[in-house]
């Protein structure tokens, strides 16, 4: 099986993937559960008011009083896990809902919690997630058949007519594969295939790329141990290489006004345009030079000595034509939008 993750991080990202180098939002086992709140309240401080965080936090005290004296089969207090789920949806900007959901997501199933008081305390709209994401919960698959996997994935989403309860169960899922580890090696292998067969492809086909990919690489490290230190082997290997020619390209990019580097936590390089605004023509030019087929028609008009009497030059010439018409017409928002609505992936 291809691994699409693998193939975009080995272009892409300076560092192999790891299950033992988290995420810059995930936590290491053992962390205290209000602290990762605080994170959680860091994160959704930019885009939700006042009355947003207060309903948060009211959900995380709910869900830490429900969960209380409950651990997880790694020994940490249970409620650690709703937590970092909701880390995982604030980093995609979800709202309060869903996160308020996130947190309270095991507590009809898991506690003495029902579906009315959570009602009561946070309105029909957040129940209904939690209902829809426990009842996710009770589906189980014994065999992962293509026909049966595909199956299970159309019923996932058919059965929940609001997307976010998919969403949730999605970022749930990325938190137990982040801490796998606890569980028996034939859990441990089950629950890997089921997310490569059911839930990556979901992830995939919501344009949630950076839930598909970890979550593909999650189950790639507990299925073929072997390969993936392999991979992981050439990605460290070559890594050198890889920054210092992306740097190359980023320097020039910015130099002509392409990009725009941003400092602080999450900096890195936005465009100074819109992506339409970019030719695939127009950037090859800027980093390769003349996208000519023959060196003669690096210069236009055409110096060369022997042009008149040059029998293939008219050829050659077209070809450049049609070569960079057609790079001219592609732009980098056309690449990056596909007719599945999935990612590019280099």
């Amino acid at each position: 099986m291809a691994h699409s993750s693998y193939v975009h991080q080995v272009g892409l990202v300076p560092s192999a993937v790891d299950p033992t180098i988290k995420s810059s939002t995930s936590a290491p086992v053992g962390s205290d559960p209000k602290e990762r709140f605080l994170e959680l309240e860091r994160l959704t401080s930019s885009y939700l008011d006042d009355d947003d965080r207060a309903l948060l936090e009211k959900a995380f005290r709910f869900a830490d009083e429900m969960h209380a004296g409950q651990k997880r089969k790694s020994g940490e207090a249970f409620v650690i896990h709703p937590v970092e789920v909701a880390i995982i949806l604030a980093d995609l900007h979800m709202d309060v809902e869903t996160l308020c959901a996130a947190l309270l997501h095991d507590t009809v199933e898991d506690t003495v919690a029902t579906k009315q008081q959570v009602t009561e305390l946070f309105g029909e709209s957040i129940a209904n997630l939690v209902d829809g994401v426990t009842k996710i919960g009770k589906l189980s698959v014994e065999t992962l058949s293509d026909e049966q996997a595909e199956t299970f994935r159309k019923m996932l989403i058919a059965m929940n007519k609001d997307i976010r309860v998919v969403v949730i169960k999605l970022a749930d899922r990325l938190h137990n594969m982040r801490t796998l580890s606890a569980l028996r090696e034939d859990r441990r292998i089950f629950k890997a295939r089921e997310t490569l067969e059911i839930y990556a492809p979901i992830a995939h086909r919501l344009g949630i790329s950076s839930i598909k990919w970890e979550l593909e690489d999650l189950a790639f490290f507990y299925l073929e141990p072997t390969k993936f230190k392999q991979v992981s082997r050439m990605v460290a290997e070559t890594r050198k290489e890889r920054e210092e020619y992306l740097e190359s390209i980023i320097v020039v990019l910015s130099k002509a006004g392409f990009v725009d580097g941003m400092r602080g936590k999450g900096g890195g390089y936005k465009l100074t345009r819109p992506a339409e605004g970019y030719t695939v023509g127009s950037i090859l030019r800027l980093i390769e030079g003349p996208l000519v087929p023959v060196s003669c028609l690096e210069r236009k008009p055409v110096t060369c000595s022997r042009a008149a009497q040059c029998r293939t030059l008219p050829l050659w010439s077209k070809l450049d034509q049609l070569v960079n018409d057609y790079l001219d017409s592609v732009t980098v928002a056309d690449l990056i939008r596909t007719e599945d609505g999935g990612d590019y992936v280099i």
